[in-house]
């Protein structure tokens, strides 16, 4: 393990390929995108967080930002 590098935060959501979704997404901890979002994805927690857009032909649209 390196110093001063953290564990970065788990993946506990998923929208697979050949899943479609439309509106807000708000997450904590960890998202994985292999399907298709339109619409905005949010940070629903406090502290640390990670979104992975997968290689597998995803689509999204819309804008990504932590929540305020």
């Amino acid at each position: 393990m390196l110093l001063g590098k953290k564990k970065p935060p788990p993946i506990r959501s998923l929208i697979g390929e050949g899943t479609r979704g439309q509106g807000t997404v708000l997450f904590s901890e960890g998202l994985r995108i292999d399907g298709q979002v339109q619409g905005d994805v949010i940070v629903a927690g406090d502290g640390h967080s990670i979104l992975v857009i997968s290689e597998r032909k995803p689509r999204w649209s819309g804008r990504s930002r932590p929540r305020m």
